[in-house]
């Protein structure tokens, strides 16, 4: 039996089972935090159970930053609004801790970190903010979408 005809049939086992090459890749993308209170990108494409290693650079002069991905049908502005009462509600906070899927250590200006996650298993559409006090509801936010 030739090389190729021992190959052949075990791709197509895996692509009928639904085994795509990319999703074991670990996506790699760095993520910028400025000033300015944005994120760049403000978009993160992944595929489903990827892995994710995620590289937060602080470029801001003065300003905290902590990027938070939050779990789907979580409202960005209660969100928000939740997270500065719990900064003195331990009830609050325990109960913002279950709206995350993945987050960064608090980076002060000029700092850095590596945050890795696996992408959600179910395709869409996940907001990711920074959770200081009023920067998300001042745009701080972006999109990491599944596909």
């Amino acid at each position: 039996m030739t090389p190729t005809r021992f190959l052949l049939p075990i791709a197509l086992v895996l692509l009928a089972c639904g085994v795509r090459a990319g999703a074991s890749e670990v996506k790699k993308v760095e993520l910028v935090e400025y000033d300015t209170l944005r994120f760049s990108p403000s978009t993160i494409e992944a595929q489903p159970g990827q892995k994710v290693e995620l590289t937060l650079k602080s470029e801001s002069g003065f300003m905290n930053h902590k990027w938070v991905l939050l779990k789907p049908g979580i409202d960005l502005m209660e969100y928000s609004k939740q997270s500065l009462k719990a900064q003195h509600d331990k009830a609050t906070a325990d109960k913002l801790s279950t709206e995350i899927l993945a987050s960064s250590p608090l980076l002060g200006p000029k700092g850095s970190c590596i945050v890795t996650f696996t992408a959600p298993a179910t395709p869409g559409v996940y907001s990711y903010i920074c959770d200081c006090p009023l920067h998300a509801t001042s745009g701080m936010k972006g999109n990491l979408v599944v596909k």
